[in-house]
């Protein structure tokens, strides 16, 4: 992985735990608040969304049997949405553990809570806090991947937290990212084809890069020989290969997989989709709004 840049206040030294230990009261002191308000009703960007709504799926059989006690420990923080105990707790794992492929499992978990602190952050209006935890995510993420590259949930994580840096940087380098976002999907989808969200998120890429205005298409064009490239089409087999593997798993799948049927002009296959998408109860806040725009789009067919 290329190496990447670090915010003001990150750390520059990819072994420190200090961040992720203290990270209880650095929250408390940055936003007033408790790590208690960590909740998930929050605004997400598609790919963070997806993984956070949804938890992973069919992680158990990879992980290394090193760690059992502290993985489960921690998976059950997650749900409880307690992300600032796990993170400690996690970090206090991987420093202690010497084997790569339990390191593995633990960074790629550390990626996802940060990616949760970040979120709230954001949500709370603290753009530094935001951005350490967003860089740090990345870093995390990226070890799990230089340490087991044959976890698809690390390549999954570095795919999302690499994402989630665009907002901090140029648009030449969100679309050179795009390239590496997408060879991560894949290489998730690759090692665990049962996966449901890691299709998702691959649909997720080709339907924005499909998306992309004329302007954008130019800029891509001009700075890169090849440039990213994406159809309706292409997502919409993503999409669909997700529904077939776990059907009705997450309303956002149904909505794009509409959505993709209106890009493409297919308005009554659009409108199937639409009713099915109704026909599942939204989880969260973010369901909720997916299941509102839902409405919308099928009363304007």
């Amino acid at each position: 992985n290329q190496e990447q840049s670090q915010p003001a206040g990150a750390s520059s030294d990819a072994d420190a735990g200090a961040f992720e230990v203290s990270v209880r009261s650095d929250f408390s002191a940055a936003t007033g608040f408790d790590s208690e308000i960590l909740h998930s009703d929050m605004p997400m960007t598609p790919q963070a969304r997806s993984v956070e709504s949804l938890g992973e799926a069919n992680v158990g059989a990879a992980e290394p049997a090193i760690v059992p006690a502290v993985i489960e420990r921690a998976d059950m923080l997650y749900e409880q949405q307690e992300y600032a105990q796990a993170l400690s707790l996690l970090t206090t794992e991987v420093e202690t553990v010497s084997d790569k492929v339990a390191r593995s499992a633990c960074s790629w978990r550390m990626a996802r809570l940060s990616s949760k602190l970040a979120l709230e952050a954001k949500r709370r209006g603290h753009s530094e806090l935001e951005k350490t935890m967003v860089y740090r995510g990345l870093q995390l993420a990226e070890k799990a991947v230089d340490d087991d590259p044959k976890n698809f949930a690390a390549h999954k994580w570095y795919a999302i937290s690499s994402s989630a840096t665009s907002s901090f940087e140029g648009t030449k380098a969100t679309i050179q990212k795009s390239f590496v976002i997408k060879q991560h999907f894949e290489r998730a989808v690759e090692l665990n084809p049962k996966d449901a969200t890691s299709r998702h998120l691959l649909g997720v890429w080709y339907f924005e890069v499909a998306s992309l205005s004329w302007t954008l298409r130019k800029l891509a064009a001009a700075l890169f020989a090849s440039p990213p490239s994406g159809s309706y089409s292409e997502a919409l087999s993503h999409f669909q290969a997700a529904e077939n593997i776990e059907p009705g798993f997450y309303v956002t799948n149904r909505l794009m997989i509409a959505k993709s049927h209106l890009a493409l002009k297919h308005n009554q296959l659009a409108r199937e989709w639409l009713q099915k998408t109704l026909e599942l109860a939204g989880k969260d806040a973010e369901e909720q709004k997916h299941l509102e725009e839902a409405r919308k789009l099928l009363k304007g067919l």
